[in-house]
């Protein structure tokens, strides 16, 4: 098995190994060029110590000495270096008491977590496999380097990673590998959130959001990721979000908000509560938590005053994920009217919006400072005008005109 490495990766092995070291590509980068996907990264592993790589290449730096890694810079970019190890015990199920440094290969792909990843290569000896990760590989399967409980004790981020390589390449797990997630799920507690919303997130965003999901509930990992999640129409979520177009914000929406065949709004509070608890950016979480809010079209589809205000509501740079969400629920359950209802009112609102009319308060042709200087206190006076002006101008779009609406607020007054 022959893999064409980049000239630059190619050179830098060949120096390690003219200074008489061993080196390869390692893990990952090895594992997608097998797969014809061309890797982000390209790591390498050697028998040479931190110091010693530092001595062979001008221009390093000293990412993580203290587990053997080095950052060579070679025409402008960037390669992780690391010495053979192996690790202590994890005392804390997230990071090795020790790192021990090895003489052989073999040893340090012995610690990796899944067969496919515990791979290396060069040009000289070929492909190193002594956990047989090409035969997985090619039977399409995700399974653990040796004991599986082990692996998963080690770091239970492993668990939500062999979920995600699953969904991303859409390889099964192994029965053992699957059967210690759900023993071991509980173990997830142990892992900060911020490395949880990664591997969700890239779980979510490949092209089977609906086997992440179901993984997760086979596992019992949902239970301690999204404890507050309402399960009880999950065939209904499944569907929605094979339906789905390729959106983090359209995707969480589906899975938190409510697929009732009545309007029963969920409980936002938990729909709060769960982004919090991961770590989501306010951006995120606001988007999610408005599409949520606003799932059901409590108004008159047909009415151009209540289609401005639904748009000032949900903002127009958020619309188009607006729709997606809710059509991909109506093609969830295949409702057929719904997807002609909605299909409808994205046509009246991208007309509303195309017209250019004024549908928010910085699109109304007078600001704060004008009211002001009529004698409208700064604060919720000042507010209570302006949005007082745009119900105006929303009604009527000819009175998005500074006299006009400076003469409406002195009526006002």
């Amino acid at each position: 098995m022959d893999i064409t490495l980049p000239k630059t990766v190619q050179n830098i092995l060949n120096k390690i190994c003219d200074n008489g070291f061993e080196a390869f590509v390692v893990g990952g980068c090895v594992r997608d060029s097998m797969l014809n996907v061309k890797p982000k990264d390209w790591d390498i592993t050697t028998n040479a110590l931190p110091q010693q790589i530092m001595h062979i290449f001008s221009h390093t730096i000293p990412t993580g000495l203290k587990h053997g890694t080095v950052t060579v810079i070679e025409e402008n970019e960037s390669f992780e270096i690391t010495t053979y190890r192996t690790e202590g015990e994890y005392l804390d199920g997230r990071r090795p008491s020790e790192v021990i440094f090895v003489s052989s290969i073999a040893e340090d792909l012995s610690r990796r977590d899944f067969t496919i990843n515990a791979m290396a290569y060069n040009d000289n000896l070929g492909l190193i496999d002594p956990f047989n990760g090409y035969k997985d590989l090619n039977s399409k399967t995700i399974k653990c380097v040796g004991c599986a409980d082990k692996r998963f004790k080690e770091d239970a981020l492993r668990m939500l990673r062999a979920l995600r390589f699953s969904c991303q390449l859409d390889f099964h797990i192994e029965n053992e590998t699957l059967k210690s997630i759900e023993k071991n799920a509980k173990l997830i507690e142990n892992v900060s959130f911020e490395r949880i919303n990664d591997e969700i997130c890239k779980m979510i965003i490949t092209d089977y959001p609906e086997k992440a999901l179901e993984l997760l509930l086979q596992t019992k990992l949902l239970i301690y990721i999204f404890p507050k999640i309402d399960i009880s129409f999950v065939d209904i979520i499944l569907n929605s979000l094979r339906n789905s177009p390729n959106s983090l914000i359209v995707r969480f929406s589906l899975i938190f908000s409510s697929h009732s065949s009545v309007n029963t709004k969920i409980n936002l509070d938990n729909v709060a509560f769960m982004m919090k608890r991961l770590k989501f950016d306010n951006s995120t979480q606001k988007k999610v938590y408005t599409l949520i809010e606003n799932e059901y079209l409590d108004f008159d589809i047909e009415n151009e005053y209540e289609i401005k205000k639904f748009i000032n509501t949900i903002g127009k740079e958020l619309l188009e994920e607006y729709f997606q969400f809710q059509l991909s629920k109506a093609y969830g359950i295949n409702d057929q009217n719904k997807v002609k209802r909605i299909t409808q009112l994205k046509i009246k609102c991208s007309e509303i919006v195309s017209s250019g009319c004024a549908l928010t308060l910085k699109e109304l042709n007078i600001n704060g400072e004008d009211i002001i200087n009529l004698g409208i206190k700064p604060g919720r006076e000042l507010g209570e005008m302006l949005n007082f002006l745009l119900e105006s101008v929303l009604k009527n779009s000819e009175m998005n005109k500074r006299e006009t609406l400076l003469n409406i607020a002195k009526e006002k007054m």
